[in-house]
């Protein structure tokens, strides 16, 4: 289920490369681990990579945070322990955004991966979102619905605090009606609520982004 799950992430990212761009050049790339996030079918490790460094320096910058810091080479060891093997890479990075974000103000844990049972039984939804330094939240998600498994994803930056809840305005639209994407995003006891207007530019034939999503641990 957890390679699935990458799969339909990895097709939405590839759609969106300015987001998919890992911390390092991947025309350099060294090693098993570098060579596979470099993998065209594994943007959303790429995604994840870039977060973690922009955590990691803002971290630095702002001081304060040295035992947090002091223990990223030990996982750098067991994330290049994991080799080629993306299930593992995707737990090793899911754990330790957690902890970096949390460090970096992330008082709720919004940070993760939750999942959805959509309307119907057989639509299901998949989202990841991490709290960056600045407050916003960069992610990714991914839903199927209905017989003929339509499917809706997007990949999105700088979903912009509201109140208790976060919105991300398509910055590729032009400002149409007609050429808009809205998604909100509110957080609660381990839950995400997720409800969109106008996005179909991302979507199959009557698919959505909409509903209520659990946290998996």
């Amino acid at each position: 289920m957890a390679v699935m799950r990458v799969a339909l992430f990895a097709l939405c990212l590839m759609a969106t490369p300015a987001l998919a761009d890992p911390s390092f050049d991947c025309a350099k790339a060294k090693g098993d681990v570098e060579t596979t996030i470099c993998n065209e079918d594994n943007a959303d490790l790429a995604l994840k990579d870039s977060v973690m460094d922009r955590l990691f320096q803002a971290l630095k910058k702002s001081g304060g945070h040295a035992v947090t810091l002091a223990a990223q080479p030990a996982w750098l060891k067991t994330r290049d322990a994991c080799g080629t093997d993306v299930d593992c890479l995707t737990k090793a990075y899911d754990s330790r955004l957690a902890e970096l974000a949390h460090e970096a103000g992330d008082t709720t844990r919004i940070t993760g991966n939750f999942h959805s049972g959509l309307s119907g039984g057989q639509d299901a939804g998949d989202a990841f979102v991490v709290r960056e330094d600045d407050g916003t939240l960069t992610g990714y998600i991914s839903t199927v619905t209905g017989a003929a498994q339509n499917t809706c994803d997007v990949a999105f930056e700088g979903a912009n605090p509201i109140g208790d809840a976060f919105v991300w305005d398509d910055p590729e639209t032009t400002g149409s009606e007609d050429d808009f994407c809205r998604i909100l995003f509110r957080p609660s006891s381990g839950m995400l609520r997720i409800d969109s207007d106008t996005c179909q530019t991302y979507c199959g034939a009557n698919a959505s982004f909409d509903g209520s999503y659990a946290g998996v641990k």
